[in-house]
């Protein structure tokens, strides 16, 4: 057992602690089979039947060794749980009556095989095997810096870091039910045993949701191998967020969480090798990361409104759903190939099956005359409107990559259908006071009407385009007309033309960005950050985030990172607007003053924009 000892404290050490304890329940099996061959040769009777060719005689100890191998790991936990002064404290109980109820099928399995081996043989193994395994594994547990917390509660009379010593408690429990999911069930050989492990997982990473906020159990789950089983267990609290002071934080750590898996996935499956554009990779994934969450979202919603039986809608509804799933294509025209398309949306939508849009909705039936259940129609139209515009506000206001210019086709594409959202509940007349109460997601705001700001500089950036195009052309025929002295001028005026071309695709973006943005950013200021109402995700336990004070999360960006550089250019006085329009009008003002200064800046007597004007009206 010593040499067992070592190999278990040598895998103990590896860099993921989950698998070093994979290869220790090997090495425990190994050592319990070769116990029970060793105690077969003192037995009056044989365990095993005659021996049959191309039979594995030792099939059945060799399962049972697993079975008895897990019962030990989950059997030292408990007794680490159970010693000292704090086996009665809340998290100790729940550690302990939580895998007791989970060996409870187990411990029947092996008792049973043993029983019908040989009446002698269970006592023997519990009274004289069982022991030396677990004692086994209590060492590791004890000698490993990562669980003294844990451990050091077996001491009488020594103080307690409570809320340290919780956790180490209940990351202890996690890491060993890693452990046995990446054994598998065909090596434990248990059903029962192995179809309640992820609901006992499940309960363990609610109750690690009382210590830390759901970030850090996130990275935490995810360190010991069972970020899935995270996905999994708190997937429909995404959907349906929790009402908690840090709001907030938690929808920003969802929409940062989807945008990196879907990142992780497409450059996996090299999507943008399919695709000739002019931006760069990083730009084109992140822009197919964020198209593709809309594109998943599209999907289920389909599915949502065929499974109530909505398959003749208004044309604007439809239009929605259309746009969610094919606008991608709007944006970048090469993934219209089917191939490329159809892998797309398996890849996409396969990254994303953990996440129910549409959890645990069963809108309200009504009985018509004849005693028929009927769907409400207008229930089921606005709660899709809702689920689609509580995700793409939640996209416009905490994506971080919406705050890349180089990002504006996915600005674009959320700020359209965020106006397709708005005029389709209006023509609808599905306002606010309409839609459900209880769904747990927050309220589509009213849009805000920008009026002739918006309008402005709408034709403000039509002009900026003719322009260009009426430049770039005059600097064609003046390159053609010029002698070889002037073609160094030319090629500047070019350099400047290139530059107000890089300065009208950052004006785009701003105008995706502020369109899609004023209303909230209106709504920030006079009544706080988004809060949903009602709903929890799982509803089995509370959540230590509730009573954290973290800093809430500024609902603008832009009121933190760029109202700076647009007070050192100045704002233009004796006009009073809207909070939401100010913005707007800063980011005219912006782009308005970058382009003074560098027309200015840039200015010659022949070859300035004004100059090729006068010379060729």
């Amino acid at each position: 057992m010593e040499e067992i000892r070592l190999k278990l404290n040598k895998a103990f050490q590896s860099e993921d602690i989950s698998n070093g304890l994979v290869q220790s329940i090997h090495d425990a099996a190994r050592s319990i089979e070769l116990a029970f061959i060793e105690h077969s040769k003192s037995s009056k009777s044989s365990w095993f039947p005659k021996t049959w060719l191309g039979v594995d005689n030792n099939a059945w100890i060799k399962s049972l060794s697993y079975q008895a191998a897990v019962d030990s790991l989950l059997q030292a936990v408990i007794d680490v749980s159970s010693r000292g002064n704090g086996r009665d404290r809340d998290i100790n109980v729940f550690v302990q009556r939580s895998l007791s109820r989970l060996l409870n099928p187990l411990e029947s399995v092996i008792k049973n095989e043993l029983s019908k081996r040989e009446s002698t043989l269970y006592e023997w193994y519990s009274s004289d095997q069982n022991p030396l395994v677990v004692r086994q594994f209590v060492n590791i547990f004890e000698s490993d810096p990562l669980f003294n917390s844990a451990t050091a509660i077996c001491c009488e009379g020594e103080p307690m870091n409570t809320s340290k010593s919780d956790l180490a408690l209940l990351m202890l429990g996690l890491i060993c039910l890693a452990a046995i999911t990446k054994l598998g069930s065909t090596k434990v050989s248990c059903q029962q045993f192995s179809s309640m492990v992820p609901d006992i997982i499940g309960r363990f990473m609610d109750m690690l949701l009382e210590f830390v906020p759901l970030s850090k159990a996130y990275n935490l789950t995810k360190d010991i191998g069972l970020q899935r089983e995270f996905l999994h267990t708190f997937g429909p609290r995404a959907a349906v967020p929790k009402l908690t002071n840090d709001h907030g934080l938690e929808i920003s750590f969802w929409i940062d969480l989807v945008q990196k898996q879907l990142l992780r996935a497409l450059d996996r499956e090299k999507i943008w090798s399919r695709l000739t554009t002019s931006e760069s990779i990083e730009v084109l994934e992140k822009d197919l990361a964020i198209f593709g969450f809309f594109i998943a979202l599209g999907r289920s919603t389909q599915g949502y409104l065929s499974s109530n039986g909505l398959t003749d809608l208004d044309d604007s509804v439809n239009g929605i759903v259309r746009y969610l799933i094919g606008g991608s294509v709007l944006y970048y025209p090469q993934l219209s190939s089917i191939s490329s398309y159809q892998l797309y949306v398996e890849v996409v939508c396969e990254e994303l099956e953990w996440l129910p849009f549409y959890y645990g909705d069963v809108p309200s039936a009504t009985t018509d005359t004849e005693g028929r259940q009927e769907v409400s129609k207008g229930e089921v139209i606005s709660r899709v409107l809702n689920v689609c515009s509580y995700w793409m506000t939640s996209f416009i206001k905490y994506s971080s990559w919406l705050e890349d210019p180089s990002n504006v086709k996915a600005a674009k594409f959320l700020s359209k259908g965020h106006a397709m959202l708005s005029d389709c509940m209006k023509e609808l007349d599905t306002s606010k006071n309409n839609i459900s109460k209880d769904r747990g997601l927050p309220e589509p705001e009213e849009e805000l009407d920008t009026g002739t700001e918006l309008a402005s500089f709408d034709k403000s950036l039509e002009s900026v385009e003719e322009a260009l195009v009426k430049l770039e052309k005059l600097l064609q025929e003046l390159h053609v007309s010029s002698s070889n002295s002037g073609k160094e001028d030319l090629k500047a005026a070019c350099s400047d033309l290139e530059m107000i071309r890089r300065l009208k695709k950052e004006a785009e973006f701003l105008e995706a960005s502020f369109r899609a943005k004023a209303e909230y950013l209106e709504a920030d200021a006079s009544s706080g950050p988004l809060s949903p109402t009602g709903e929890e995700g799982r509803g089995k336990t509370g959540s230590r985030t509730n009573d954290i004070a973290a800093p809430q999360k500024s609902g603008s960006r832009v009121d933190n990172k760029r109202r700076p550089f647009w007070d050192f250019f100045g704002r233009p006085s004796g006009k009073n607007v809207e909070p939401a329009l100010q913005v707007a009008d800063q980011d005219v003002w912006m782009l308005y003053c970058m382009l003074s200064s560098f027309c200015a800046f840039k200015n010659t007597p022949t070859f300035s924009i004004e100059g090729i004007y006068k010379m060729h009206p």
